[in-house]
């Protein structure tokens, strides 16, 4: 969670210390813990952001099985769900479909944790670059980084890499 919210994506030089995470989990046959969900899940994000779909495609489905297990229904486990089919959609060129995804997922995050916990802001942000990168919608792009400052500034405080690094993107 710490190289989330630090900056708000596990970049790539985070690739090394996700496979050892899961090798190690692998190596103590932990494949159907909660940790282990939680790297597999990880790193099949990380995989889509950094546009290695192939490699992100080959996991998801143990991302999506982990987190039914894991979470059920629950919220936590569908807005996962809505998330990964809005990485995949993007990938296919299906940018209204991203977008509803992507939107559905915040909605069910903000619902679980509240407007101010970092996945859902992490989210906004997610859907923001959307707009903005694919959808080509600066307003519809400026309004949901403009909440996302307000609530981790509200929540994590003004002065915050978080904040700070939303208000770069916006």
């Amino acid at each position: 969670q710490l190289a989330i919210v630090k900056g708000f994506d596990v970049p790539g030089e985070s690739f090394p210390l996700l496979y050892r995470a899961r090798a190690n989990l692998l190596e103590r046959s932990d494949t159907e813990s909660r940790e282990y969900a939680l790297v597999v899940g990880l790193l099949t994000i990380v995989l889509f952001n950094e546009d290695r779909i192939q490699e992100a495609m080959l996991l998801l489905p143990e991302a999506l099985r982990l987190a039914r297990k894991h979470e059920g229904n629950s919220p936590v486990a569908l807005a996962m769900q809505k998330h990964m089919d809005g990485r995949l959609a993007r990938a296919l060129g299906m940018k209204d479909r991203a977008t509803k995804s992507f939107a559905e997922a915040v909605a069910l995050m903000e619902k679980a944790f509240g407007e101010g916990h970092f996945l859902v802001i992490l989210g906004r942000t997610h859907l923001a670059a959307h707009y903005h990168e694919q959808m080509g919608d600066l307003a519809a792009a400026e309004a949901q980084y403009r909440i996302a400052v307000r609530s981790s500034a509200k929540v994590i405080g003004a002065r915050s890499i978080q904040t700070a690094t939303v208000k770069l993107f916006l």
